[in-house]
C-alpha cells in the first residue's frame, strides 16, 4: 500500500500536480514520443543493420533498422505537432529552461529529418536509377552528411534527456511517471551495452552491398566510433 501511495504522489510534495487539461495532454503526447519511441528507434538504427537470423552476406540490405527508424521518427513527429500546438495555445505558460531546451531539440531534430530526406542518392546494383550514387560511391557529399547526421544526433540525445527531466519537474510529475521513464531508460541502456559488446554496431556500406572488394568503398575506413565492418569480423572468425 505504501508503494502505491508513493507511486501516485507528486515528486515534490510542496507543490501541486494540477496543470490543466491542455498541459497534461501535452505531456501524454511528448513523453511517449521522446522518452520511449525515439530512443528505441535510435537503438534499432545502430544495432539492427544485420539480424542474427539474416544469413549475411547471402542476404543483404536488411530493411528492419531503416523501417524502425522511419516509423519512430514519423510517430514522434505525429505526436509532437499537436503537443506543441497545445502548449502555445495556452497564454502565459512559459517555463524558460524547459522551453529553450525543447526548442533546441525540435530544431536539431528538424535538421535531422531534412538531412534524411535529402541524404544523397543511393546507387549500386539494386538501384533502378543506375550504379552511380552518393551512397554507393561514398562521395564527399555522403561523408559530410554522415558526419553531420551522427554528430547532430549525439548532441540531441543529452538535450532530450534534459528536456524530459525538466518537463517532469515543471509538471511536478507523479512518482510513477519518473519511475517508468527511469526504468525504461535503464533497460534501453542495458540493451545498448549488450549489443555494443556483442559487436552489433556495423558500418552501413557492407550491410547493404556486402564485403566484396570489387565494390568501390567496401573496404573504406570507418567514419564513426565503435563500429565495425562485418566482413572483417567474418574473416577473423574464419582464421
Amino acid at each position: 500500500m505504501r508503494m502505491t501511495e508513493w507511486l501516485l504522489s507528486s515528486c515534490d510534495s510542496g507543490r501541486g500536480h494540477e496543470i490543466g487539461l491542455a498541459l497534461s495532454w501535452r505531456g501524454r503526447l511528448m513523453a511517449p514520443a521522446w522518452a520511449f519511441i525515439c530512443p528505441a528507434a535510435i537503438i534499432a538504427a545502430r544495432y539492427f543493420k544485420i539480424m542474427s537470423c539474416q544469413n549475411w552476406p547471402r542476404v543483404l540490405s536488411n530493411p528492419i533498422w531503416w523501417q524502425c527508424l522511419r516509423i519512430g521518427q514519423r510517430t514522434a513527429c505525429f505526436l509532437t505537432l499537436p503537443a506543441v500546438f497545445l502548449v502555445w495555445s495556452i497564454p502565459g505558460v512559459v517555463v524558460e529552461f524547459h522551453a529553450v531546451h525543447g526548442i533546441l531539440v525540435l530544431s536539431l531534430c528538424f535538421l535531422q529529418l531534412l538531412g534524411a530526406m535529402a541524404c544523397c542518392s543511393k546507387g549500386g546494383p539494386s538501384d533502378p536509377g543506375g550504379m552511380s550514387g552518393d551512397h554507393y560511391d561514398m562521395t564527399r557529399r555522403r561523408l559530410k552528411f554522415k558526419r553531420f547526421h551522427r554528430s547532430n544526433g549525439h548532441v540531441v540525445l543529452p538535450l532530450i534527456v534534459i528536456t524530459i527531466l525538466s518537463g517532469l519537474w515543471f509538471a511536478n510529475a507523479l512518482c510513477w511517471m519518473w519511475f517508468s521513464v527511469t526504468l525504461y531508460s535503464g533497460v534501453l541502456c542495458g540493451i545498448t551495452l549488450l549489443l555494443q559488446r556483442a559487436g552489433c554496431a556495423f558500418a552501413t556500406f557492407q550491410t547493404v552491398w556486402g564485403p566484396d572488394p570489387a565494390f568501390p568503398r567496401s573496404q573504406m575506413a570507418q567514419t564513426w566510433w565503435a563500429t565495425a565492418r562485418p566482413g572483417d569480423l567474418m574473416n577473423r572468425g574464419g582464421d
